[in-house]
């Protein structure tokens, strides 16, 4: 929903954060090899590559398979909520959900993912 999108970008960039929309799968995956997120928020159905694909993708690409990821969809059925932790999701958030909590959540794992960084290093 690219509504949902830009309002969630702005909320984000409210709290500090740059953020990206993008309209499709592929898109996303074209963002990701350019700008190197530091965390991800994927919806489930977004089109032509599933949110659960380019989840795969990262989990499966050694340069980004560090990357947080996010998801959010509009099922949030327990299967789904299974499916995408199985598959290496950070975080799950079924719709509607609470734009602070989301952000609480964004800010924590990159707050996490800079400092394995930095412990790596």
């Amino acid at each position: 929903d690219p509504t949902m999108a830009m309002i969630l970008a702005y909320n984000l960039e409210k709290s500090g954060f740059v953020a990206a929309c993008v309209e499709d799968g592929y898109s996303a995956l074209r963002v990701i090899e350019q700008v190197k997120p530091q965390l991800v928020i994927l919806d489930w159905t977004i089109p032509r590559l599933s949110g659960l694909q380019v989840l795969k993708w990262i989990r499966n690409t050694i340069t980004y398979e560090h990357i947080p990821v996010v998801i959010v969809t509009g099922g949030g059925e327990r299967e789904d909520r299974r499916i995408a932790l199985q598959h290496g999701a950070t975080a799950f958030f079924p719709k509607p959900f609470s734009l602070s909590d989301l952000t609480d959540t964004v800010r924590r794992h990159i707050r996490t993912a800079t400092q394995l960084e930095g412990a790596g290093s």
